[in-house]
């Protein structure tokens, strides 16, 4: 078991997929043991990872716009 937080070089093989969409869905395998393992929560922290660092892009351009708009603004009222 891999603990929380720790970065791993393991590499996933493809006997890996089954399992991950198996578990994606809730279900078991129906009467055979499978070799590979499910990268679900990996797969999941990394999309979280993603989509934080994706909003801090927009929330970073939004507050370059208005800091652009209060620029032009402020020129403006200096002519």
């Amino acid at each position: 078991m891999i603990k929380a937080g720790t970065i791993s070089q393991e590499i996933v093989l493809t006997m890996d997929i089954l399992p991950t969409f198996l578990d994606f869905i809730r279900q078991k395998p129906s009467g055979k043991n499978l070799d590979g393992i499910s990268i679900k929560d990996n797969l999941l922290k990394q999309l979280k990872y993603l989509l934080e660092m994706c909003f801090m892009c927009m929330v970073i351009e939004v507050l370059s716009e208005v800091e652009r708009e209060v620029y032009q603004k402020l020129k403006l009222k200096k002519h």
